[in-house]
């Protein structure tokens, strides 16, 4: 309970109001004292009189805190102030003594303080002097003890009010001292006030600053000077210089006296921010990187948060300008920003953690992402910068993105930009759900020339393309081995050079005039050789993209080039980055004969997207049909020799049998005629028998009949015989 005696008389007639207090207590607690207007007396407002004597003074507020005894006997006027007595001994462990005058020049109040907890002793002063910054001191009462300090105020003038104050001592590992002046008139307040802070724990600095941060050690300690000059009406001025942890800062405010807003050029250099920036719980990529950095900005603190406007920085040698704002209200931090360059896989691993080197011979690593802390504020910044490094050798220029940053994602939303010159748009969104990491994209290029996505294919043309994937894993070959999605690729202008498919209507044509079936590597060599001789044009190729297991497919691919035509598809392997692919070309350009399937060439193609495509020629398909037909035809050559053979047997055969009938009619002709002949013969011969039996019988008639007859003389003529 407290006791006693509290009079308050108004100002009127022009004397100054006054205040009376006579209190004794045998125990309170001080939550329950209403604020004592002892500033107000101090500053002259009024006059005062106060006399304390209190026991067992303790506060709620502070858990187990000692209770201690408060005396106290001080006058205040016109002329000045009178402590006789300021003794507060055990308050939970604090003693503070004060006694002096300042009623005339050269007079002074001299104070110590030994707090070993400053919490019980710093709710009392925001009772007695209630304000921001006994209101501060109590806040950040754990990070400052234990307290020991000298005060002393000394009055310089009897017309002015005057004082000289100076301060020295220690609040935790933090020592500080300093001096100046504090006016009191009519006007109100002014003061000029120097300070110098320095402590070998930065960290404990920054948290007695109101600064939550992590519990890790921060090297290199911290000192701080600052310079305060103001007054009540027109505001104050404060210049600030120093070191925290290898940061070096430096930067000049005005204060608002009436909104206490804060306003001013900042300057900030280090040779390494990371120390920093991790014990405020930023999770950095790369826990041993060294982040260099430099930077000026226009402090901007009001009620509604922290901005740092006209930002120009330079970090790990890119510069980034922009405006940033924090709002505590919101734990959120936006802005705009805009830098000259910064690596996607830097900004990823925001929620990847450091990404290791891959093992020889692989192109991703298959280290596992390590554990990455939430940011500590929620990150919601527009971002522009000139040259986004994609990791694939690609660089998207003139980028414009919203980047959104929160414990459980980091997404890019609404990326617009130029990839090799050329419109691109997209989003990308990074999650980690414990060692579980996924990603979500979409990306959309218009007039890519191929040229510049496969540098030494040789290619010619343009391409669109639109894709929307995703995958998950715990490292990024699992990354790449498990993208999926969709969408579609249409080229236009197509050249592909070496690449003729008019090489195998040619070799066909070629092949069907030759009568030995044709060789398979003869084959092959003819129509590699022919292809060699002129590209590939297509005014149009579109296509399908398919995305499983980490293979992106473009097919099913089907052109023609008059009477040629082309059918396959194409596989970009992501996590290889090998290409595989597989080309049927056929002509309708055949002989008039021709009877068989069309003519096929397949073609597999395998490669690099660093490098050019090695093809394999497959011609098994045509190198049997030409067989056939050279077999075809060949046979079809036997079956007309046999069947002229045949055709010329028969005629020889008919000849063969005319001939015999001829001959047999005319040996048969020439045996009548023989016949004939002898029968003429026979009867001519018979006749001559005839004649020549009746001639003989003639004969021997006449020869009978002569030798009937006398013969006559030897030497006679006979006589001629008759004529028959």
């Amino acid at each position: 309970n407290l006791t006693g005696l509290v009079r308050y008389a108004m100002a009127e007639d022009g004397a100054r109001a006054r205040l009376d207090a006579q209190l004794a207590s045998d125990g309170f607690d001080i939550d329950q004292l209403p604020d004592f207007p002892m500033m107000a007396a101090r500053l002259g407002a009024i006059d005062a009189s106060v006399l304390i004597d209190a026991r067992n003074v303790r506060t709620a507020r502070v858990k187990d805190a000692h209770a201690g005894r408060v005396q106290m006997k001080a006058r205040a006027s016109d002329e000045g102030l009178v402590i006789d007595t300021l003794d507060i001994a055990d308050l939970g462990g604090a003693t503070v003594k004060a006694s002096g005058r300042l009623t005339a020049a050269g007079e002074k109040v001299e104070a110590m303080v030994d707090a070993p907890d400053m919490a019980p002793l710093s709710i009392l002063f925001g009772k007695l002097f209630p304000g921001r910054i006994t209101n501060a001191i109590t806040e950040r009462a754990r990070s400052i003890s234990p307290v020991h300090m000298t005060v002393s105020a000394e009055r310089l003038t009897n017309s002015a009010q005057s004082v000289r104050l100076a301060f020295d001592g220690t609040a935790a590992a933090t020592n500080f001292n300093g001096n100046g002046r504090i006016g009191f008139d009519n006007a109100g307040l002014s003061f000029d006030l120097g300070a110098k802070l320095q402590s070998s724990d930065a960290a404990n600095l920054l948290r007695q600053a109101g600064a939550t941060i992590m519990p890790l050690p921060l090297t290199g300690g911290a000192r701080v000077d600052l310079q305060a000059k103001g007054d009540q009406r027109a505001g104050t001025t404060v210049t600030m210089a120093g070191t925290l942890a290898g940061v070096n800062g430096s930067g000049t405010f005005a204060i608002d006296a009436d909104t206490t807003r804060v306003t001013g050029p900042l300057k900030i250099e280090t040779i390494d921010a990371a120390p920093l920036l991790t014990s405020f719980g930023m999770p950095l990529p790369d826990a041993s990187i060294k982040i260099p950095f430099t930077g000026t900005a226009s402090l901007d603190l009001n009620a509604d948060g922290v901005a740092f406007k006209t930002l120009d920085v330079i970090a790990l040698g890119q510069k980034i300008k922009g405006t940033l704002i924090y709002r505590p209200t919101a734990a959120r931090l936006e802005g705009d920003i805009k830098a000259d360059a910064l690596p996607f896989a830097g900004l990823a691993s925001l929620m990847t953690g450091p990404l290791a080197d891959p093992v020889a011979g692989s192109l991703w690593s298959s280290t596992r992402f390590s554990e990455m802390g939430p940011p500590p504020i929620d990150v919601a910044i527009t971002m522009q910068v000139d040259r986004l490094d994609t990791g694939f050798g690609a660089k998207i220029s003139n980028v414009k993105t919203q980047l959104l940053w929160q414990p459980d994602a980091l997404e890019f939303r609404s990326i617009e930009g130029r990839l090799f010159d050329v419109p691109v748009t997209g989003a990308f969104t990074v999650r980690r759900q414990g060692g579980l990491g996924t990603y979500l994209g979409k990306i959309s290029v218009k007039g890519v020339a191929l040229s510049d996505l496969f540098p030494r294919a040789g290619l010619g043309g343009s391409a669109d393309i639109q894709f929307d994937g995703g995958g998950s894993g715990e490292s990024l070959a699992a990354f790449a081995a498990s993208l999926s999605g969709g969408g579609q690729m249409k080229i236009s202008g197509l050249t592909v050079p070496g690449f003729d498919i008019n090489a195998l209507a040619t070799t066909t044509r070629a092949l069907d005039g030759e009568r030995d079936p044709p060789d398979l590597k003869r084959v092959t060599d003819m129509v590699a050789s022919g292809m060699t001789r002129g590209p590939l044009q297509l005014a149009e190729l579109s296509a399908p993209l398919t995305g499983s297991s980490g293979v992106i497919r473009f097919g099913p691919l089907e052109a023609h080039q008059g009477n040629q035509g082309l059918q396959g598809n194409l596989a970009l392997d992501m996590r290889t980055l090998k290409i595989e692919g597989r080309i049927v070309i056929d002509t309708k350009e055949v002989p008039k004969d021709w009877t068989a399937p069309l003519p096929q060439a397949i073609l597999t193609l395998k490669g690099q997207t660093t490098s050019g495509l090695a093809r394999d020629i497959d011609v098994t398909n045509l190198t049997n049909i030409m067989t056939t037909r050279v077999v075809a035809r060949e046979l079809a050559r036997i079956e007309a020799q046999e069947s002229d053979l045949r055709e010329r047997a028969f005629f020889a055969r008919r000849l063969k049998t005319e001939r015999e009938n001829a001959e047999r009619a005319q040996r048969e002709a020439e045996e009548a005629r023989l016949a004939e002949e002898a029968r003429k013969a026979q009867e001519e011969a018979e006749t001559n028998r005839i004649l020549d039996e009746l001639k003989a019988k003639e004969v021997e008639a006449q020869k009978k009949s002569f030798e009937a007859v006398p013969q006559p003389n030897p030497d006679q003529t006979p006589s001629a015989p008759p004529t028959p």
